[in-house]
C-alpha cells in the first residue's frame, strides 16, 4: 500500500474559486455554526504568499509529528488496497477545512483555531465515505455524525495502540 500527501499553497485564482464556490453557502454556514473565511477587501489585498507559506510549513511539521500512518490505517480499515494520494491545499477562505473526494483534495484554512491535523484526517474520513453518504443519502447532519464517530473511533485505536490516554478523545452521548 502506497499513501502519500502532498501540500501545496493556493494561488490567487484558487482562492477566487474557494470565494465563489462558498458565496452562496453563507447561510447554509451561519444555520449548521460552521465557522468559515471570506475576504473584507479584494483577495488581491489580502492575499500574502509568506504568511501562506509558514502555514504550509508548520501544518507540514505537526503532519509528520501525528499525522503519519494515519492514510494506512484508514485504507486498512476499509480495506482499500489501491494507493492513495491526497492533495492538502492552503486557503484563507471558506469553512476551516472541505474537500473533493473526486480528486482526494482537501482544503483546510490557515485562521482555525483547531488543530490542522485534526481537520486534514477528518477531510479524509470524509473522502472515504462519501461514496456510502451519497448511495444511502445521509444529510449534512447524519454525515458529520458518521464522520466524527469513525475520526473517535480511530483516536481510541491509537490510545489502545500506544497505551498513552490524551484526553482529547471525547465520547459522544445521548445522541
Amino acid at each position: 500500500m502506497k499513501s502519500d500527501i502532498t501540500f501545496i499553497c493556493n494561488s490567487i485564482d484558487d482562492e477566487h474559486k474557494v470565494v465563489e464556490r462558498f458565496q452562496n453557502s453563507v447561510d447554509f454556514f451561519e444555520e449548521n455554526n460552521i465557522c468559515f473565511n471570506m475576504p473584507d477587501k479584494a483577495i488581491e489585498e489580502e492575499y500574502d504568499s509568506e504568511n501562506y507559506e509558514k502555514f504550509l510549513i508548520s501544518t507540514q511539521k505537526k503532519w509528520e509529528k501525528s499525522g503519519v500512518g494515519f492514510i494506512e490505517k484508514l485504507c486498512e480499515f476499509f480495506n482499500l488496497s489501491d494507493s492513495i494520494v491526497f492533495t492538502v491545499k492552503i486557503s484563507q477562505y471558506g469553512p476551516i477545512g472541505f474537500y473533493d473526494y473526486k480528486t482526494n483534495c482537501i482544503t483546510i484554512s490557515r485562521h482555525s483555531h483547531i488543530c490542522p491535523v485534526k481537520i486534514i484526517k477528518h477531510e479524509m474520513i470524509h473522502i472515504i465515505v462519501e461514496p456510502y453518504v451519497l448511495k444511502y443519502k445521509f444529510d449534512h447532519t447524519q454525515k458529520e455524525y458518521i464522520v466524527e464517530t469513525l475520526g473517535t473511533m480511530f483516536d481510541l485505536i491509537e490510545e489502545k495502540r500506544t497505551g498513552i490516554q490524551t484526553g482529547k478523545t471525547v465520547i459522544i452521548k445521548n445522541i
